[in-house]
C-alpha cells in the first residue's frame, strides 16, 4: 500500500518484476555450492514476486473501471472470471515448463548424482525460467496504458456519466 501510494500501481508492479527477475537471475548464476548466497537471492526474488502478486489484484480491479469507461457496461463477473481463467492457464504453463526442461536436460528422479546437463536444467528451472518470465511481465506492463493519471481521469469521466444518466432518468 505504501509503495502504491508513493509510485503508483504500474510502477510498483514494474519494480516487483525487476526485483524478482534479478533475484531469480542471481539464483541461476550463483554456483550451487554457495548455498547461503543462493538462499539470499531466493529471498530477494520472493520479495519481488510478492510485490507483483499483491499489486496485480489492484491492477485487475482497475480493468473493471476501464471496461465500464470504454463500453458503458460494468461487467465485474466476466472480468474476474476471465482473470481467473488466465491465472489457471498461467499456473498450468508455469508448472509444466520447468518439468519439461528437467526432462529435456536428462534429470533422473531420486538419483544420487545428476549429470552436468541435468544440474544446469535444475538451475535453469528454478532461476532462468522465472527470471525470463518476470522479464516478459516487465515488458508487458510497460506497455500497459492505464497510468495513475489516466485512471483518475477515467474515474472522473465515469462519475460524470453517472450524474448525466441520473439527471436524464429523473427528467423522464
Amino acid at each position: 500500500d505504501l509503495l502504491v501510494s508513493k509510485i503508483g500501481k504500474r510502477t510498483t508492479f514494474m519494480a516487483g518484476c525487476a526485483i524478482a527477475g534479478l533475484g531469480y537471475l542471481a539464483v541461476f548464476l550463483i554456483p550451487p555450492t554457495l548455498t547461503t548466497l543462493t538462499l539470499a537471492a531466493l529471498f530477494v526474488a520472493a520479495v519481488g514476486a510478492m510485490v507483483t502478486m499483491t499489486v496485480v489484484w489492484a491492477l485487475e480491479a482497475d480493468t473493471v473501471e476501464f471496461g465500464e469507461w470504454r463500453t458503458g457496461l460494468r461487467i465485474e463477473g466476466m472480468t474476474y472470471a476471465f482473470f481467473s481463467f488466465t491465472r489457471k492457464c498461467g499456473q498450468a504453463i508455469g508448472g509444466s515448463v520447468p518439468a519439461y526442461l528437467l526432462a529435456m536436460t536428462g534429470y533422473v528422479p531420486n538419483a544420487v548424482t545428476q549429470s552436468e546437463s541435468a544440474r544446469w536444467g535444475i538451475q535453469a528451472a528454478i532461476g532462468l525460467v522465472p527470471a525470463a518470465s518476470f522479464g516478459v511481465a516487465l515488458v508487458l506492463i510497460s506497455l500497459y496504458p492505464l497510468t495513475e493519471a489516466r485512471f483518475r481521469a477515467l474515474l472522473a469521466d465515469i462519475a460524470a456519466r453517472r450524474v448525466r444518466s441520473e439527471e436524464h432518468t429523473s427528467e423522464l
